[in-house]
C-alpha cells in the first residue's frame, strides 16, 4: 500500500500536475489537501485514467461549483476507488449539486465537516450516492436537523448493504433520534451506527419509552457479543442497563 500526500499550500497548479504525473502508477491511498479550484482539472484527468488509486482523502478543498464538477467528471470514469472522503470543506447548494459519487464501486462514503444541512441531504439522497452500494456513510460535524435525518431515515430500506451509518456532531432532536434508533432493527444490513455517546446516553434517558430503551440494550449486548446493529461501547451498557 502507497500513500501519497500533496499540500497545495505548498505547491502551485503547475507543480500539482506535476506531481500527479509522478505518482502516475505508485500510489493506492491520495490525500490532496488545501487544493484550489485551478486545480481541479487536473484532478479530473488523473482520476479519469489512473487505475491504481482506491482510496481519495480531500481536506480544505478551495473548489466552486465547477471545481466540484471536475471531481465528479474524473470519478465517472474511475473504477478502483472504493473510498472517497472530503473534509472540512464548505459545502454549497451548487457544490452539492455537481457532486457524483453514484458508483457502484464506491462503497465508502465521508462527508465530514461540509456544513451538510437537510437541504442537501435530500440531494445527496436522490442524485449523489448509490444507495444500493454504499457500505459506510459518515456524516458528522455537519448541520443536520431533524427535517434531514427524517430523510435518512426514508432512505434506509434502499440502503440494502449500508452497515455503518455515523451522524454525531449534528444538530437532531431526541425525537428525530429516537425515531432512528426503532427502525435500526428493520433494517438487517445495519450493524453499527453512531450518534454520539453522551447523545445516546441523553435520548434514552428522555424517552418514556421501555421498548426503546430494550431495544437499544438487547441491541447494543448483541452487538459486543455476537452480531448486533448497534455500536455501544462496553463501558456504557451498564448505564443503559440501569436506565431500563
Amino acid at each position: 500500500m502507497s500513500v501519497c500526500r500533496y499540500d497545495g499550500q505548498n505547491h502551485s497548479m503547475l507543480n500539482f500536475g506535476q506531481y500527479l504525473a509522478g505518482i502516475w502508477r505508485q500510489t493506492t491511498i491520495l490525500q490532496i489537501i488545501n487544493l484550489s479550484n485551478a486545480c481541479s482539472s487536473h484532478l479530473e484527468s488523473f482520476l479519469g485514467y489512473n487505475g491504481t488509486v482506491t482510496e481519495l482523502l480531500l481536506q480544505n478543498l478551495l473548489f466552486n461549483s465547477n471545481g466540484i464538477q471536475d471531481l465528479s467528471n474524473g470519478l465517472a470514469f474511475n473504477d478502483t476507488i472504493q473510498k472517497i472522503t472530503i473534509c472540512h470543506t464548505r459545502f454549497s447548494i451548487p457544490m452539492i449539486q455537481n457532486l457524483n459519487l453514484n458508483r457502484s464501486t464506491i462503497k465508502n462514503v465521508s462527508l465530514i465537516d461540509c456544513r451538510i444541512d437537510g437541504e442537501m441531504v435530500n440531494i445527496l439522497l436522490n442524485s449523489v450516492l448509490s444507495l444500493s452500494s454504499i457500505v459506510r456513510l459518515y456524516l458528522t460535524n455537519n448541520e443536520i436537523t431533524d427535517q434531514g435525518l427524517q430523510l435518512l431515515i426514508n432512505a434506509l430500506p434502499k440502503c440494502v448493504r449500508l452497515e455503518y451509518i455515523g451522524l454525531s456532531g449534528n444538530f437532531m432532536t431526541n425525537a428525530s433520534l429516537l425515531s432512528l434508533i426503532e427502525i435500526i432493527p428493520r433494517c438487517p444490513s445495519i450493524k453499527d451506527t453512531d450518534i454520539g455517546e453522551r447523545k445516546l446516553i441523553d435520548v434514552i434517558s428522555t424517552s418514556r419509552s421501555t421498548k426503546v430503551k430494550v431495544i437499544v440494550y438487547l441491541l447494543s449486548v448483541r452487538h459486543m457479543h455476537v452480531v448486533g446493529r448497534i455500536t455501544i461501547p462496553i463501558h456504557l451498557i451498564r448505564e443503559i442497563f440501569l436506565m431500563l
